[in-house]
């Protein structure tokens, strides 16, 4: 992104956007220990929001017997 290499048709990302400043909006390029701390809490979110619902996913499975079997029969 430095290097202004972002190719046509790409889907923008929120780094592109928090690296995007807008004087406009008075919205200037936060420090890096700020985006870094941004990159750290949307990991650990999506970390934490997947594990939960493997979690509920694997109960529903070990639970259920019909679940159980089919997904046994299915491996």
């Amino acid at each position: 992104m430095d290097a202004g290499k972002i190719t046509p048709g790409s889907r923008t990302t929120i780094f592109q956007e928090l690296l995007t400043p807008d004087i406009d909006e008075g919205y200037v390029v936060p420090p890096i220990d700020d985006l870094k701390g941004e990159a750290y809490g949307i990991l650990a979110a999506a970390a934490d929001t997947t594990s939960n619902a493997m979690t509920v996913a694997a109960q529903h499975v070990v639970s259920n017997p019909v679940i159980n079997e089919k997904l046994t029969a299915e491996l």
